[in-house]
């Protein structure tokens, strides 16, 4: 029923009366784009991190097809002052922000975005940053794709084949991100289980000292991501205050600037995870759930809806889904 309904927006749009009256519809929204890396898909990867990365050469259309368009970009210091009256509301625009801090962000895209005028907003997860910490996600791919067989849950598990590798993969993530003691010691168990070292991550993630440069870049706005990555979802308020605090104080002062802006990771929060962060100084919070921004969002500053961008997804179908999405909720009210 959703592929039908998002086939037949997507249909609409195609029709040249149909995609005016939609466009209309949607002309008042600003849309919050997430991304994560930047670069060539290495077939030889496995499709579940990969999937997290968009071609320049994609990038760069989308861009350019989204001002044909009518869009504008915004930053996130501008969308927040739009929200709380302190600045015009733009029509029609899009927000870009991308998660964790890799280094392709500043080799890949910086040379994109200067070269468009393109505003973007990096959301640094602070333990990463210099690559001496793996995320477990890069681990755990790691360990698979060097084995052909590994231990876990009880059991042993034949991953002989890329396409055993990846569903195994995408089982052992689903259980770490709701274990007890978080995604992170959950997957270094299974290291231990499999008597695997996950190594480092040098050259993957950005370094202190291109964070320094990317804050003084007049494009570029750098937002907190939280230490370690962790699911505030399923931590103490403790928890979130440490992972919170951790990732503002070292950016300040590494940049000496605090970061304003948050974004959740894996886009997962509490009602008790977002009065944390409010209280501890955040302007605005990003979420992974699907939606456009209006004008009377004031109160979503802190649950500010994305939609993720892949490989091949165009304006259009940002706007269908946009669509789909506003659809089931008015339905539902």
């Amino acid at each position: 029923m959703k592929d039908a309904i998002r086939r037949w927006i997507l249909t609409g749009l195609s029709c040249p009366a149909a995609a005016c009256v939609l466009r209309r519809l949607l002309r008042d929204g600003v849309f919050c784009v997430m991304l994560h890396r930047i670069g060539e898909k290495d077939p030889t990867r496995l499709p579940p991190n990969e999937d997290m990365k968009v071609s320049p050469a994609f990038l760069e259309r989308f861009i350019i097809d989204a001002r044909h368009k009518g869009f504008t970009f915004l930053s996130v210091s501008q969308l927040h002052a739009a929200l709380t009256g302190e600045g015009p509301w733009p029509s029609r625009s899009l927000v870009l922000a991308l998660d964790d801090g890799y280094r392709d962000n500043l080799t890949e895209g910086l040379p994109l975005f200067e070269r468009h005028g393109v505003p973007f907003a990096i959301y640094l997860s602070t333990a990463f940053i210099g690559g001496s910490c793996v995320p477990w996600w890069y681990g755990l791919e790691g360990l698979l794709s060097s084995r052909p067989a590994v231990l876990w849950g009880g059991r042993t598990w034949d991953i002989r084949s890329a396409p055993e590798k990846s569903r195994l993969f995408m089982q052992i993530r689903e259980q770490a991100l709701l274990a007890d003691q978080g995604a992170e010691a959950y997957v270094s168990e299974l290291y231990g289980d499999n008597d695997y070292d996950c190594g480092s991550a040098e050259g993957l993630f950005l370094t202190w000292d291109e964070v320094r440069a990317l804050q003084s870049h007049p494009l570029a706005e750098l937002g907190n991501h939280g230490h370690r990555h962790l699911n505030l979802q399923r931590v103490s308020r403790e928890a979130v205050c440490r992972e919170f605090s951790l990732a503002k104080e070292e950016i300040a002062r590494q940049t000496g600037c605090v970061p304003l802006h948050y974004a959740y990771a894996y886009g997962l929060f509490s009602d008790e995870a977002l009065s944390v962060v409010r209280e501890m100084g955040a302007l605005t919070c990003m979420t992974t759930a699907p939606g456009r921004v209006s004008r009377d969002d004031g109160e979503k500053l802190w649950a500010l809806p994305r939609f993720m961008l892949y490989e091949g997804m165009s304006v259009d179908d940002l706007l269908a889904r946009s669509a789909y999405v506003s659809l089931r909720r008015g339905l539902r009210g």
